[in-house]
């Protein structure tokens, strides 16, 4: 039962630049976040892109930015999916 996506940018940055450099996969990304709540991945979020605040050139916070809010909602996705799924097979 993990509760809550760990806040560290280190972990982040470094899934980013492997996915830029074709070393992962956002269905890799998917499965392992798989055991995840979503009320947990979801919560992480806003604290996920706003590691990024502190980056003093606009354009690459934004940039940075734009790609972790766009994994994140690739996973938020997922984990609801995830979610109606279970609901639909349980009594």
């Amino acid at each position: 039962g993990v509760q809550r996506v760990p806040d560290g940018p280190d972990h982040t940055t470094r899934w980013v630049v492997k996915f830029l450099q074709r070393e992962e996969s956002i269905a890799h990304l998917v499965e392992l976040h798989r055991p995840v709540p979503s009320p947990a991945l979801e919560a992480a979020i806003p604290r996920l892109v706003g590691l990024f605040n502190s980056v003093p050139d606009a354009a690459t916070r934004q940039a940075w930015q734009e790609a972790v809010a766009a994994l994140c909602l690739v996973l938020a996705i997922a984990g609801r999916e995830q979610s109606r799924e279970l609901n639909a097979v349980s009594p």
